[in-house]
């Protein structure tokens, strides 16, 4: 890459700001802006009173201050006069940029990962424990009910309906219209009468 100064399509304009930066090419008197003819077609009404020495102040500590700045560069990267060596903590505290990463690893990734493990520690063993274990015991309620219901209930509805069924089916044997069974029931139950009699 060749590098080479910049041409005068770009200086130019540098030039003519630099220029216009001058006092005089819109006032003589350099302490009196307000008095430039640029400025003379404005008739601006403030709601308060205007400090005129601020216009004079700060540009001169700005001024100072780019000047400062500018000497200090000056030593410490031109001349190699930096007063700072390399294991400075100020240096260790740029190079880090404040540590900020590490703080905001600390005080809000880790906490809100350590939050968020809890919480799912928290839901896994005690909120889908108790509903595991609250299934379980509807789930054995029901078989116990369903048990009862098939070997008590309905055991019992059909003991008894057999039952009556048998006892219909044996009246209906005896009831049948013919003359031997009549006799054959009343000899069977005189007999059982004698026997009783006898073993009493």
């Amino acid at each position: 890459m060749n590098i080479h100064e910049a041409n005068l399509t770009m200086i130019g304009p540098m030039i003519f700001l630099a220029i216009c930066l001058l006092f005089f090419v819109f006032s003589w008197n350099p302490f009196a802006y307000h008095h430039s003819f640029i400025l003379s077609g404005f008739d601006v009404k403030y709601s308060f009173s205007e400090i005129h020495s601020l216009h004079i102040i700060l540009p001169i500590f700005l001024t100072l201050g780019s000047a400062i700045s500018w000497a200090i560069g000056w030593k410490w990267y031109v001349k190699n006069k930096y007063p700072l060596n390399a294991q400075n903590g100020w240096i260790a505290l740029s190079l880090n940029q404040g540590y900020l990463n590490e703080i905001y690893q600390k005080a809000f990734v880790n906490s809100t990962l350590s939050l968020s493990n809890g919480l799912y520690w928290f839901d896994r063993n005690i909120i889908d424990g108790f509903v595991n274990m609250l299934a379980s015991v509807v789930r054995g309620t029901a078989q116990l009910s369903s048990w009862i219901d098939r070997n008590i209930v309905d055991g019992l509805v059909n003991t008894i309906g057999g039952t009556t069924y048998y006892i219909g089916h044996l009246l209906r044997w005896v009831q049948n219209g013919r003359l031997q069974n009549y006799l054959g029931f009343a000899f069977t139950v005189l007999l059982i009468g004698i026997i009783y009699l006898i073993l009493k």
